[in-house]
Formats: structure tokens, C-alpha cells, sequence
């Protein structure tokens, strides 16, 4: 018996690796195809998230100054004094003003609901410690009636909602205070505790201008960039800024959810 040259070896390898590119040849196309779908959509579907994060947390950040504004009317905390509560996101929930995703979100509650915050829909929540606007630096935390602690403000508040992981959960952060109007900025995800001074509000924060991208109302051009109104937001008046969170809430009694331009 003879046996085959190099040849005959080389023709049977070929055919052999023809036989099994046949069998896995199928799954290799289709995994293949996955993989470019997968490129394709995956961006897609991930700015889709993003913008419907950043728009429940501008929807659920406006449902803190109404909740501030009930408080203080209704004295809900029954301390004698019409006064914000500023001691954190969560306690807002102990009078059923916020729902409790958004008290889970905060990151630095007095009376944690949760063993660790929970973010929500991508977002985490903080109460402002101090106000910026103008000099002298007032601290938002005030003992108002002599009892409570440094809980409460008479005149002022200030919340801030940023992405639980940049880029990934939210890019833009939201902040809002008793003038209600939210305003946005990247942030790289890190928290602000305070309410920028005038200058720095209207060049980073009115018109979004750290960072690139799309403004989150770019698909709505008649609005003003960088301002939302809650009486427009609930009863679709011409957007002009509201003088005070009083006037605002003398004729609207809930938020309506921000629309799908947001």
C-alpha cells in the first residue's frame, strides 16, 4: 500500500475545512451581523435612554418646587412658620409631595429611606447647602423657629438633579430654586450644592454653553434655551418668566409631565 504525497494531504485538510466551514460557516455570519447591529443600534438606543432619563429628571426636579410650595402655604410641618424645607429631598416624602423614587434618589438624606441611594431613572437628587446669587453667601439651612435645626429657610431653596454615571445613565445636570425655573449644564456628573452667582448662571448654566451637544429643548425652538416656567408647563401660556413661586402657584395646583421635547 502506498501512501499519499504531500498533495493528496493538503486536498484532504482542504476538504475537511471545507466540511466544517460549511457546519459553522451559518453561525459565524449571523454572529457576525449581530456584532455590526449591535454597533449600529446600541449608540442609538443609549441616546434614547439618556434623553428619556433627562427628561423624567426634569420632570420629577419641577415637582419639587411645587412640593416646596404646598409646604410652606399649608405650614404642613405645623412649626408656626411659613418657611422652605431645606434640610433635604426626602423629607419631602414624610408629607406625600414627592414620590418615593425621587426620596430613594437622594444622596444625602437626613432619615435615609433606603440603605444606599437608588437612582432615579438614572438620576440622583441633592438639597442645595448655600445660595450663591449674590454677596454675602447665605447658607439655605436656617433654624427658622428655634427647635426644628438648621432645616428650613424663609425665602429660599435649591435642588440639583445629575446623572447617577455621566454619559451613560444622563449627560445634562438640572438645578432649580424658589423662582421656578430649571436650568441645565454639564456638569461631568458632579453634584452642585449651591446656586451659582448671576454671572456664571448666565454664562454657563442660561444657555448651556459648558459642554457640546444639543440643548435638551433643542427640538422646541420657540422656547427660550435653558428655561422652563411651571405655569407654562401646565397650562401652555406664552413662556414668560414667573415673578415668584407664589404667583405661580396661586393657579396651578399639579405638574404636568414636561413634553416629549424636553
Amino acid at each position: 500500500m502506498t501512501e499519499g504525497g504531500p498533495e493528496e494531504d493538503l486536498g484532504d485538510g482542504l476538504i475537511r475545512f471545507h466540511s466544517r466551514l460549511r457546519i459553522v460557516g451559518p453561525y459565524l455570519l449571523v454572529v457576525g451581523l449581530l456584532g455590526i447591529g449591535t454597533f449600529i443600534v446600541w449608540p442609538q438606543w443609549r441616546d434614547h435612554r439618556i434623553a428619556e432619563n433627562q427628561r423624567d429628571a426634569g420632570n420629577a426636579i419641577k415637582t419639587l418646587t411645587s412640593a416646596e410650595a404646598v409646604y410652606r402655604a399649608d405650614d404642613l410641618d405645623g412649626n408656626g412658620v411659613h418657611d422652605f424645607w431645606t434640610g433635604d429631598v426626602a423629607g419631602l416624602y414624610r408629607y406625600g409631595l414627592i414620590e418615593r423614587g425621587v426620596a430613594e434618589a437622594d444622596v444625602r438624606p437626613i432619615h435615609p429611606l433606603v440603605p444606599k441611594p437608588v437612582p432615579f431613572h438614572g438620576y440622583y437628587f441633592v438639597s442645595m447647602l448655600r445660595d450663591e446669587s449674590e454677596p454675602p453667601i447665605e447658607d439655605l439651612r436656617l433654624d427658622t423657629d428655634g427647635r426644628s435645626g438648621k432645616v428650613h429657610h424663609l425665602l429660599r431653596f435649591g435642588f440639583c438633579a445629575y446623572p447617577a454615571e455621566f454619559g451613560v445613565t444622563g449627560r445634562w445636570t438640572f438645578i432649580v430654586n424658589e423662582n421656578n425655573t430649571v436650568f441645565w449644564r454639564r456638569t461631568n456628573g458632579d453634584p452642585m450644592d449651591y446656586w451659582p452667582c448671576h454671572e456664571e448662571q448666565r454664562q454657563d448654566w442660561g444657555l448651556g454653553r459648558r459642554g457640546a451637544g444639543p440643548d435638551p429643548l433643542h427640538a422646541c425652538p420657540r422656547r427660550e434655551p435653558g428655561r422652563y416656567f411651571l405655569a407654562d408647563l401646565a397650562w401652555g401660556r406664552p413662556l414668560v418668566p414667573t415673578r415668584s413661586l407664589e404667583s405661580a402657584m396661586s393657579s396651578i395646583h399639579t405638574v404636568k409631565p414636561l413634553p416629549a421635547c424636553w
